[in-house]
């Protein structure tokens, strides 16, 4: 077990230029039990976008759409636990943003609602009803915003920073953290399967610190 240490300053990744991410934060901050938790997540969402980007492609509209789902995927724990993704999906679609157009607003409570459970599905009207190319980008964002997710899931903040990369077969994640890391590395494996199918490549998630290694 590693010791407990003072977190150590490491790049962090630029927010998105949106204007409306700050709106986003706002509403979440108002709302949501564990704002360290969302902003955690986002930062870590962000890290595997920008590291995986010449895998999927996707630009800064897309970037800013993450960012805000990844800032309010939690946001129905404040309604109750119980299927809270989906209640995440209702509480942004229910908002009144001021600067976010509806289009794009469904697209970011779609990314939220899938953070978790269910993988997005034509059997889900409101995916089934995102043109092909939105309903792509959906995927490739929610399978980002799962394994971030998984590496906060002891919601402590443990992981710094990550360095992604990957080849034919595999993406690799190295975790710099400030204690041990073994209930993020579970966290994210089990909701790797997304990001695999996505990507058809394996998942492989190691601790810098020497910590044992586990590939999913």
């Amino acid at each position: 077990m590693m010791p407990l240490n003072e977190p150590a300053a490491l790049p962090r990744p630029a927010s998105s230029p949106h204007p409306g991410i700050e709106e986003v934060r706002q509403w979440m901050e108002s709302l949501d039990p564990e704002p360290e938790h969302e902003g955690q997540v986002t930062r870590l969402a962000l890290m595997l976008f920008d590291g995986l980007q010449p895998l999927h492609g996707m630009g800064a509209r897309e970037r800013a759409l993450l960012e805000a789902a990844a800032l309010v995927h939690d946001i129905g724990m404040s309604v109750s636990e119980r299927k809270h993704h989906k209640k995440s999906y209702e509480l942004i679609t229910q908002h009144r943003f001021l600067m976010w157009r509806p289009d794009e607003v469904n697209l970011f409570a779609l990314i939220a609602r899938y953070h978790r459970k269910a993988e997005p599905s034509l059997e889900h009207g409101e995916y089934a009803a995102l043109p092909e190319r939105e309903r792509a980008m959906v995927r490739k964002a929610a399978a980002i915003l799962r394994v971030a997710d998984g590496l906060d899931r002891a919601h402590l903040s443990t992981v710094q920073h990550v360095d992604v990369s990957y080849d034919s077969t595999t993406i690799w994640l190295k975790l710099h953290t400030y204690r041990d890391c073994g209930t993020e590395i579970w966290g994210a494996e089990r909701k790797a399967a997304l990001l695999e199918n996505v990507f058809v490549k394996r998942l492989s998630i190691q601790p810098v610190n020497g910590s044992a290694a586990r590939t999913v």
